[in-house]
């Protein structure tokens, strides 16, 4: 027996999709799991193809195992992840070393930090903005701070239509001491780039933190490249309460709760 599944085009939702696929072929004996992507969800990123060429590509990437079969005509049936949680086991992706390859830089120790918030309330991350800055300036007497992401967040119907909760801070970051701008120029209509992404997971690899706040890409770049990952959750987002609920987030730095994670980054 085969699935058939039919998955969105975020890097996120590949991480994610991949790791409970995983688990699904070795706790339900399907003879394939066929694959394809939601192109029409490209709509949501300006509606440049490029981004579904970059989706097949890190699909053909991380679906090597032999029980994957790839299609690109969009024939299967889309399953939500929300469908995935009410159906299969929730997992945490694991780490995944052929992403993370790249350059290394010589400024060393280093934390990273993504250039933009995703899935976390604007007011709630203003609230606490003064606190993290703080300590992030902090943190960089002793360690550098990479920022990773873009610089230029590019307006699509996906931040447009969740504009309170996607949002970019990296001008909030460049001006902190002891700074390095890992960033390209802009995502968000622009599609992303292999070897930038390999370079971000290589990065966060090395990193002695990797700081993240919301969900989305990059927390699942987070988790399958980094050693400790400290990250702000916002309660309300379906799969990440999930997690939390499934313990896939026990003894790791990932909380919902702001004072827990401003100690994680104190701790560093």
């Amino acid at each position: 027996m085969d699935l058939e599944i039919k998955i969105p085009l975020g890097i996120g939702d590949i991480i994610y999709y991949k790791a409970m696929l995983d688990e699904i072929y070795k706790t339900n004996k399907y003879d394939k799991i066929k694959v394809c992507l939601a192109n029409g969800l490209v709509v949501w990123r300006g509606d440049n193809k490029d981004n579904i060429k970059f989706a097949e590509n890190l699909l053909k990437f991380l679906y090597k195992e032999h029980y994957y079969k790839l299609s690109f005509n969009e024939k299967h049936k889309f399953i939500s992840l929300t469908d995935m949680i009410n159906n299969f086991n929730i997992i945490k992706p694991k780490n995944i070393p052929s992403l993370c390859v790249g350059k290394p830089i010589t400024q060393k120790p280093y934390i990273t930090i993504n250039s933009r918030i995703r899935y976390y309330h604007i007011e709630r991350y203003n609230r606490m903005k003064k606190q993290l800055l703080a300590a992030l300036k902090m943190i960089s007497k002793d360690y550098a701070i990479i920022i990773i992401g873009e610089k230029s967040m590019e307006k699509n119907r996906s931040n447009t239509t969740h504009s309170a909760s996607i949002h970019p801070i990296y001008k909030h970051l460049i001006d902190l001491p002891n700074v390095i701008d890992a960033t390209v120029p802009k995502l968000g209509v622009t599609a992303p780039k292999m070897e930038d992404l390999k370079q971000s997971c290589f990065l966060m690899s090395n990193a002695a933190a990797s700081v993240v706040i919301g969900a989305g890409g990059s927390l699942a770049m987070s988790l399958v490249s980094s050693k400790n990952t400290i990250c702000l959750l916002e309660a309300g987002h379906p799969f990440q309460d999930a997690m939390h609920k499934s313990g896939q987030y026990n003894k790791t730095n990932v909380t919902m709760h702001v004072e827990t994670f401003l100690k994680n980054l104190k701790q560093i």
